[in-house]
C-alpha cells in the first residue's frame, strides 16, 4: 500500500512539473536575454520594459565612460526612445536613427535594427560611440557626443559654438531642419548645445 501511494506522488509530481513548465513557456514567449559583455552571465529581461532599457543604457555609458543621461538624452532627442522609430527623408532607423550605411560599419543591417527591440539597440549605439571615442578620445561634453551622432566629421568642432554644422541646401539639412531653431538656414553648434541640454534636463 505505502508502494502504491508513492507511485501516485511521483506521478501527481510529475504531472506538476510538466504544468510549471507549460507556464513558464508562455511567461517567457516575450522574454529576450539581455547580456552583458564580458561578463560571465545573462539575465532574463522583459523584451520592451523602461527599466531594463534603462540599465543597459548606464552599462554601456559605463563602458564609454560618459553620464548615462547623455546617451538617454541622446536616443531620446533622436526617436523618444522608440525602436520603430523611422526618419521620413532617409533610411534611417531606430533609437539612434541608425542609417543603412552605419548599420553596415556596426556588422548589422537596418532590416536586423528594425527587428531588434530598444534594449537589443543599445549595443549598436555603444558600438557606435565607441567609434567616436576611439578617434577622437573621451567625450569631453554632450554637445561632443551628439554632433558625433550627427555629423560625425564636424565632432572637432563641438566647442566652436558658432560653427556652422549644416546650412540650407546640404544634404542632411532637410531632415534636420528642426535643429535649426533661429530659423536662419544654418544650424549651428549652439543651437546643438541649447536643443540637447534641454532634452537632458
Amino acid at each position: 500500500m505505502c508502494d502504491s501511494i508513492i507511485k501516485k506522488l511521483c506521478f501527481l509530481a510529475l504531472l506538476l512539473g510538466v504544468f510549471q513548465s507549460t507556464i513558464s513557456q508562455k511567461e517567457n514567449r516575450n522574454i529576450c536575454y539581455f547580456v552583458q559583455e564580458k561578463q560571465s552571465y545573462a539575465s532574463l529581461v522583459p523584451a520592451n520594459d523602461y527599466a531594463t532599457f534603462v540599465d543597459s543604457i548606464k552599462f554601456y555609458a559605463g563602458k564609454l565612460g560618459v553620464p548615462y543621461t547623455w546617451l538617454l538624452a541622446i536616443t531620446s532627442h533622436e526617436s523618444e526612445n522608440t525602436a520603430t522609430a523611422k526618419n521620413p527623408y532617409s533610411t534611417a532607423t531606430g533609437i539612434l536613427q541608425f542609417t543603412k550605411s552605419t548599420a553596415k560599419l556596426l556588422g548589422t543591417s537596418i532590416s536586423a535594427i528594425k527587428r531588434m527591440n530598444r534594449t537589443q539597440q543599445v549595443r549598436y549605439v555603444y558600438k557606435y560611440f565607441l567609434i567616436g571615442k576611439e578617434k577622437y578620445g573621451n567625450y569631453q561634453s554632450l554637445t561632443q557626443m551628439y554632433i558625433f551622432a550627427l555629423l560625425p566629421n564636424q565632432t572637432p568642432y563641438h566647442n566652436k559654438p558658432n560653427h556652422i554644422l549644416m546650412k540650407k541646401g546640404d544634404l542632411y539639412y532637410a531632415g534636420n531642419s528642426g535643429l535649426d531653431t533661429d530659423k536662419n538656414g544654418s544650424v549651428q553648434v549652439f543651437e546643438i548645445t541649447n536643443r540637447i541640454n534641454k532634452r537632458l534636463k
